[in-house]
């Protein structure tokens, strides 16, 4: 009972208009509070509902360690958040809008980003196995590792493993160290439009540009 008043409370005070949200007003410290609350809520209801925050203004949040794993955040605007180490395992995030955001280190595991936005993220170390990157936007995007002199790394790379790419835009988006041998749907041209290096595995059907 709760947790559905916090919902409607967070939808009913963070709902996108129908203008452009560029000039609307960012959600307010309630708005926080209400959305921290339902990211600690019990296991069981993680695990048995399905919360929706669709259609929702989120911009500006902080969601670090939030555990939101299955949320529908389709249509919701992310765009400025901290969603560092977050549990967002099978969350939908179709045609949302994330830019600028950040997702380090994030658990997005068999996550649906069908169509996102998701330009200038930072996604270093986030989890994206099976993840559903179809026609999404990472223009600018950095998914990439950074080593030291010592070859350790300082930063670790996404973990792509069986994501689908299919049209995703790459443009300048930073791959490098990243595996990408088992993605579904990436083509030359995708390729050639992002940041790779030696480190970068291509799939095998793809030879490296």
């Amino acid at each position: 009972m709760v947790l559905e008043v916090l919902r409607t409370y967070i939808r009913e005070h963070s709902a996108l208009s129908k203008s452009d949200t560029e000039t609307s007003g960012r959600p307010g410290a309630d708005v926080q509070a209400a959305i921290s609350v339902l990211a600690r809520r019990p296991n069981h209801d993680r695990d048995t509902k399905r919360l929706r925050l669709s259609n929702a203004d989120l911009r500006g949040l902080d969601l670090s360690s939030s555990h939101f794993e299955f949320v529908d955040f389709s249509y919701t605007d992310v765009s400025e958040s901290v969603l560092t180490l977050a549990q967002l395992q099978g969350a939908s995030f179709h045609r949302s809008k994330a830019t600028h955001s950040g997702f380090a280190h994030a658990d997005l595991s068999g996550a649906d980003m069908f169509g996102a936005d998701l330009a200038n993220v930072i996604m270093c170390g986030a989890n994206l196995k099976g993840a559903y990157l179809v026609g999404c936007w990472l223009n600018d995007a950095d998914l990439g590792g950074r080593k030291r002199d010592d070859g350790s790394y300082r930063t670790h790379p996404a973990d792509l493993a069986g994501a689908n790419l299919t049209n995703a835009s790459l443009e300048r988006t930073i791959l490098i160290g990243v595996d990408l041998s088992t993605v579904s749907g990436l083509t030359a041209d995708q390729v050639r439009s992002a940041i790779t290096d030696e480190s970068t595995t291509m799939p095998s059907y793809l030879v490296r540009p």
